[in-house]
């Protein structure tokens, strides 16, 4: 044995370490036979690897070196892709991730999806992105399942299939993917790619559930508040609204509002719905903002304001809720914080009368009611008037932005 000092050349390709830089010193022990004093031709047997042969086919213990030195450089590759992308240097991650991608490493081919799909780096394509998610996905990464499911279910780069999406879906979800269990849940309440199964869909909600998943805690909630598949029950319904509703999820803070509002799984608490309601509808949920006008009109939880009714009946009239159409009408008929106008009030009851499904017979009645009282008060030229606004907006709506 002798204790000496060693410079390591990167073309010495048998050696079991990493490439390092070019006359980096390393120490060690090493008991070696010297076969040749040439770069690249010594052969010693290294008491901290355990050995190594004169050259990578020879032998056993080569070949895992050589292995082994691949796989570091793969990996190497693949956290200098990680670190451009977190200084915004995509163009220079494609590449490492590239060359990593194209030698298998499957880390990599997610990450390359993930560039085509959102055209950093290099030319958005879905369908290379599609590509090497499934390369990944066909090695069990579950991040690629999920995007290859999601890409099936839209048509993005793949063809549009819901039991292909199904397939990937149930893949990621079996490696214990929330979302996909999530989703996976919502297509066996639907039957989308699958026969429907109530039962199975309230088995993956809540595997995604028990991982903290929002929108499975919503979807439980829903089943609950509308027995579905299960009894009834407010206040399991309430307690899974209130857990979606607090991460954010807009239809769990409308949800959870009603309930307070209405008392239903627990205490009647205006302020509180008031506050789910505000969320909610600044989340652009047209029923919260009718419900928000809806406490602004009759005080309730706060101090009645007819101008902050109007606001928001305002704003979901505009995007076609009939019954915010119906009250942002009568506001404009009684003159409450707005002046009075019977044209403008006629026009957003016709328009609402068209837009009330036929399950809301009731709304529909009340509006063609107040038309009928309007005309008794209206010139022939107003309501002539009221009747092309009303078609104006239609047309309007129906070109969209």
């Amino acid at each position: 044995k002798a204790r000496v000092e060693v410079y390591r050349y990167p073309l010495i390709q048998w050696t079991p370490f990493p490439p390092l830089m070019y006359g980096e010193k390393i120490l060690m022990t090493i008991r070696f036979t010297l076969r040749s004093l040439t770069v690249g031709a010594i052969c010693a047997s290294m008491i901290a690897t355990g050995g190594c042969q004169s050259s990578p086919k020879r032998g056993k213990k080569g070949a895992t070196s050589t292995t082994a030195s691949k796989s570091t450089g793969l990996a190497e590759q693949f956290e200098l892709g990680k670190r451009a992308v977190q200084a915004g240097k995509y163009s220079e991650a494609a590449k490492f991730f590239t060359q990593a991608a194209e030698q298998g490493h499957t880390a990599a081919q997610v990450q390359l999806g993930h560039l085509y799909l959102a055209g950093k780096g290099l030319p958005q394509d879905y369908s290379t992105a599609a590509t090497w998610f499934q390369r990944a996905a066909e090695k069990n990464s579950g991040e690629a399942q999920l995007q290859l499911a999601m890409m099936h279910s839209a048509g993005q780069g793949v063809v549009q299939d819901p039991v292909l999406a199904f397939k990937w879906y149930e893949a990621a979800a079996q490696q214990g993917v929330a979302e996909a269990q999530a989703v996976l849940g919502e297509m066996y309440l639907n039957g989308q790619g699958v026969t429907r199964s109530p039962d199975e869909a309230i088995n993956w909600f809540r595997k995604a559930v028990d991982q903290g998943n929002p929108q499975a805690a919503f979807q439980l909630a829903t089943l609950y508040d509308e027995g579905i598949a299960v009894p009834q029950n407010f206040k399991e319904a309430f307690r899974w609204y209130q857990l979606a509703a607090e991460k954010g999820i807009a239809k769990a803070q409308y949800a959870l509002g009603l309930l307070y509002y209405t008392g239903r799984g627990t205490a009647q608490d205006f302020t509180q719905a008031l506050k789910w309601y505000q969320l909610a509808a600044e989340q652009n949920i047209t029923d919260a903002q009718n419900s928000l006008g809806l406490m602004y009109a009759e005080g309730h939880g706060v101090s009645a304001n007819h101008k902050q009714a109007i606001e928001w009946y305002q704003k979901a009239a505009e995007q076609g809720h009939a019954s915010a159409q119906a009250n942002l009408a009568t506001m404009y008929r009684f003159g409450l914080g707005v002046e009075r106008n019977y044209v403008t009030a006629y026009m957003w009851y016709a328009i609402a009368e068209a837009g009330f499904s036929s399950d809301n017979v009731g709304m529909q009645t009340a509006s063609n009611i107040s038309m009928d009282q309007l005309r008794t008060k209206m010139t022939t030229q107003e309501i002539t008037e009221a009747k092309q606004r009303a078609f104006d907006w239609r047309m309007k709506r129906m070109q969209g932005p």
